[in-house]
């Protein structure tokens, strides 16, 4: 008799301990799933740096461009930034006048937004300054006369007018000096991109799109 009971508390000790044992492992098992899903939802980690740190380049203050320049045109743009000129093409602001009805085309109006720097000096006149049409590169980041001053003086030595063998000698020349990344191609690259804004200040892009600064678009003639 004792010995049947011994053997069935036996058997009920161990039945019990693995069920403990399950649970502990079941627990364990919902608290990693807390942690991870923690994790996944964005909970720092112990030790991770807080998400929204500024990081190194966004604490940088943002260079003030050299006054005084005057625009250079889309094709100097594209003489070193030959890929984003690329992009640009297929974007609606490369045909920013040719989608403005012919009869506005000399409208002050419109060519403020229409074109690149309509109104000012250098900025686009008529059809003699094609190289100012639409929304260039320009419209965004300011005039860039010092910026490929710079940059030809960087990376080709010289000071020469941009032609179509000088634009395939700077694209190579600057590519193979930023592969380096050495402390005189991150010190030329900071001196280049001082040189120009990397967007005009003022809220450049709703000085056109007017819509997005909560005013209506004037009415115009659409044929």
């Amino acid at each position: 008799m004792n010995g049947q009971w011994n053997h069935r508390y036996g058997h009920a000790m161990v039945a019990a301990l693995a069920g403990l044992l399950f649970a502990r492992q079941a627990l364990l098992g919902i608290g990693g799933m807390f942690v991870a899903g923690a994790i996944a939802f964005g909970a720092p980690e112990k030790g991770a740096p807080e998400k929204g740190t500024p990081d190194k380049e966004a604490q940088e203050k943002e260079a003030t461009p050299p006054k005084g320049q005057h625009y250079v045109g889309k094709n100097t743009c594209a003489a070193c930034h030959y890929s984003m000129y690329r992009v640009w093409k297929h974007d609606k602001h490369a045909v920013g006048l040719d989608i403005l009805p012919k009869k506005y085309h000399g409208d002050p109006k419109c060519l403020v937004c229409h074109t690149t720097g309509y109104g000012e000096p250098t900025g686009y006149k008529d059809a003699s300054t094609p190289q100012l049409a639409g929304i260039t590169c320009e419209s965004c980041h300011g005039p860039g006369s010092a910026h490929a001053k710079l940059a030809q003086k960087l990376f080709l030595g010289n000071e020469a007018n941009i032609t179509l063998e000088a634009e395939k000698k700077i694209r190579g020349s600057i590519a193979l000096f930023l592969e380096k990344h050495t402390v005189e191609s991150e010190e030329a690259e900071a001196q280049a991109r001082s040189s120009i804004f990397r967007i005009q200040p003022g809220n450049a892009c709703v000085k056109c799109h007017i819509s997005k600064a909560h005013r209506a678009h004037p009415d115009y003639d659409k044929e």
